[in-house]
């Protein structure tokens, strides 16, 4: 093994995770938020909302209930570009919320395969809210190495009803990238790939 390593430096992919949080105060109808991943983009981001106290710990709330707050529009833009070509727009109000339930089973990379994510479509709707998108070029899980996109992200939120408390937006976003042990066995760690 030690020759092995005298000729060539290994390479492990891997993937890195990041989580932001955004406040989106009381009455608020919308959000914009520009350069949430300025750089290198990732490869899967999921995004759901819950209430701010609970994000914050009070003792009478879960931190885990993941509320739809009457969101009617859901954009990711690229650089100014759509993600998709159709923002999600659910109408909770009216039952219509299929899409944005499928962007959890499709973002998830669970659409296709024989595994589940335990959540109906009557939890996600009450209190599994998430959705979650698949940003790897071909579509592809990132089951394998795919070319790194580079842009600003920006995620664009709109609301039917004002809001009726402050929440928390959290971004959990899943980066592709290199661990490489050298010829004279150091350890370096590329985020930029």
């Amino acid at each position: 093994m030690p020759k092995l390593f005298s000729k060539k430096p290994a390479k492990y992919p891997t993937d890195r995770v990041l989580s932001k949080m955004y406040s989106i105060s009381k009455g608020s109808f919308s959000f914009s938020q520009d350069n949430v991943f300025l750089g290198q983009m990732p490869k899967r981001l999921i995004i759901t909302c819950v209430d701010n106290d609970a994000f914050n710990g009070t003792y009478n709330s879960n931190p885990f209930h993941f509320k739809h707050n009457n969101l009617n529009f859901l954009g990711l833009y690229v650089d100014g570009n759509p993600i998709s070509s159709k923002p999600i727009e659910p109408d909770y109000s009216n039952g219509q919320s299929i899409r944005a339930f499928n962007s959890l089973l499709v973002g998830s990379g669970k659409l296709a395969s024989n595994k589940g994510i335990y959540i109906n479509r009557d939890e996600f709707i009450q209190r599994y809210t998430l959705y979650a998108f698949d940003l790897t070029p071909d579509l592809c899980d990132g089951s394998h190495l795919n070319v790194v996109n580079q842009g600003n992200l920006r995620i664009e939120l709109k609301f039917a009803s004002a809001l009726e408390k402050t929440i928390s937006i959290l971004v959990y976003a899943e980066f592709q990238n290199m661990i490489e042990k050298t010829n004279s066995r150091n350890v370096l760690c590329d985020f930029s790939i």
